[in-house]
């Protein structure tokens, strides 16, 4: 279900909100699948969030950003109702994870613009040769 990779650990992750396009196309196909695969199709998803939070934590940590504690809490506030979600899907109760995917993009839409656009700025002046390489420029 989840088609994409996360950048790898040993690369720079200039901005993980630019992950969230792929994440918002993986919700939406997550809405669409049936019951019979739609266990594990969100359990892979939370997976790869965790994962995603983690990078995301580790580089605000190693860029020393004032936001680190905030992102924590927000990141520990969505993976603990994630996880809830997750309890009711293995009593066949799909309702409250398909109702927390509707919900996810604004969630991350807003939170973009509150916490993750300071520490976007930060990662791109810490990781330049990333960006350009990224914008499709030489080093």
């Amino acid at each position: 279900m989840i088609a994409h990779s996360l950048p790898a650990k040993a690369q720079p992750v200039p901005s993980l909100s630019e992950w969230y396009p792929l994440m918002h196309a993986d919700l939406e196909r997550l809405l669409a699948a049936p019951d019979c695969c739609f266990e594990a199709g969100f359990g892979a998803f939370v997976s790869h969030l965790e994962e995603a939070f983690r990078i995301e934590e580790q580089s605000a940590e190693e860029l020393g950003a004032d936001s680190l504690k905030e992102h924590r809490q927000l990141h520990a506030e969505i993976l603990r109702l994630m996880h809830h979600a997750q309890a009711r899907n293995l009593a066949c109760d799909y309702a409250l994870s398909r109702k927390v995917i509707r919900l996810l993009p604004e969630w991350f839409n807003a939170r973009s613009r509150r916490v993750d656009a300071p520490l976007t700025a930060r990662m791109r002046e810490a990781h330049p040769v990333a960006r350009k390489h990224r914008m499709g420029t030489a080093a």
